[in-house]
């Protein structure tokens, strides 16, 4: 890899391993490898392979492609599902479980299936 993508992905690992609130060494451990190596990475000064990014992107739960090329707009749900499966199990549950839940949206009104809207009850 060219030096300046090497110094991209250290930038976009430091700001996603901030973001988990984990240090290094948490990072490191967690992936396989050494912190020595992970403080390289970061700094840009050490070479990956693709199966180290691959367990790093793991660890931090987000894709290859946002590790590799940053986080845009769209990314937006994978920055948030990342934060919560970084919480400890008590607080990620209360979370899920205080959330509002989403509204379905109903496309296509419903066809009129032939029956009285105010049906009488039989007398």
């Amino acid at each position: 890899m060219r030096r300046d993508d090497l110094s991209s992905i250290g930038k976009r690992l430091r700001t996603l391993r901030a973001e988990h609130g984990i240090t290094q060494r948490e990072l490191a451990d967690r992936a396989g490898m050494s912190t020595r190596f992970v403080s390289q990475l970061e700094a840009g000064g050490a070479n990956v392979s693709i199966s180290r990014l691959a367990d790093l992107a793991r660890v931090l739960g987000v894709s290859m492609v946002t590790l590799l090329h940053g986080l845009g707009p769209e990314d937006d749900l994978d920055r948030q599902t990342c934060r919560l499966a970084c919480l400890p199990a008590t607080k990620r549950e209360h979370i899920l479980r205080t959330a509002p839940t989403p509204k379905r949206v109903r496309r296509h009104p419903r066809k009129d299936s032939g029956a009285p809207t105010d049906p009488v009850a039989p007398g």
